[in-house]
């Protein structure tokens, strides 16, 4: 098992649960949340643009004393491009066999386990968290939001996966946060200086309109 990049861990569970919070704080508070602006949103998206390759770990879990989320498998070599004229992430060659167990019919399981892969995309939301520390002001954060095929429908994707004589429709639905560790993890990430971190969870697959509990945190980490 695995522990990697602890930092964005925090970055992602801390940051949006202070943007989210600045709805809560009291009146009389003296600090006034301002939010980016569009020429800051493009300029931090041309920053962002262009080919990465990374590591997908999956099968996450918090463990304090392991110091850190624990995968207990990853895929290397994942690439995704980002594109600043529709603020989309796209996987490439995002790998199904992260959700294998979640197949019954053996031939299926058998072409997620191999090399199987999908084009995947995902919205990316910037913001400005609420409060940052100045070590982190260098960093620009944002929530990830999985899009269907057509990319007009968010939080679910659906594929049409060959296996042999087959053709298996599947459907992945994703959360925007999870409870972990006592704290709220966001389906969101950060950038900083061509490095690339962010979460994706997913609570759902439908197989064939056959349907299986999957709340499972997925984490991507690489770069430029």
């Amino acid at each position: 098992m695995k522990t990697k990049n602890l930092i964005f861990f925090l970055i992602a569970v801390f940051t949006l649960g202070m943007f989210t919070a600045c709805g809560d704080d009291d009146e009389n508070t003296t600090t006034e949340y301002t939010p980016l602006t569009s020429a800051e949103k493009a300029a931090q998206m041309n920053a962002m643009v262009g080919h990465y390759t990374g590591t997908l770990g999956y099968d996450a879990q918090y463990n304090y004393y392991a110091g850190g989320l624990v995968y207990n498998d990853t895929v290397k070599d994942v690439q995704l491009d980002i594109t600043a004229s529709d603020s989309t992430l796209t996987f490439k060659n995002f790998p199904l066999k992260v959700f294998a167990f979640s197949a019954s019919d053996t031939t299926l399981k058998a072409v997620l386990y191999s090399d199987t892969t999908v084009t995947m995309k995902v919205r990316l939301a910037l913001y400005k968290p609420y409060y940052t520390s100045s070590s982190l002001t260098n960093y620009y954060y944002y929530e990830t939001i999985p899009l269907n095929q057509d990319s007009d429908h968010t939080w679910t994707s659906t594929f049409n996966i060959e296996a042999g004589d087959k053709t298996y429709a599947m459907k992945i639905d994703f959360a925007q946060a999870f409870t972990i560790a006592g704290s709220y993890l966001y389906s969101s990430g950060a950038y900083y200086n061509d490095e690339l971190s962010f979460f994706l969870l997913t609570k759902s697959i439908s197989i064939n309109g056959a349907a299986y509990n999957f709340n499972q945190i997925i984490h991507f980490y690489g770069s430029k």
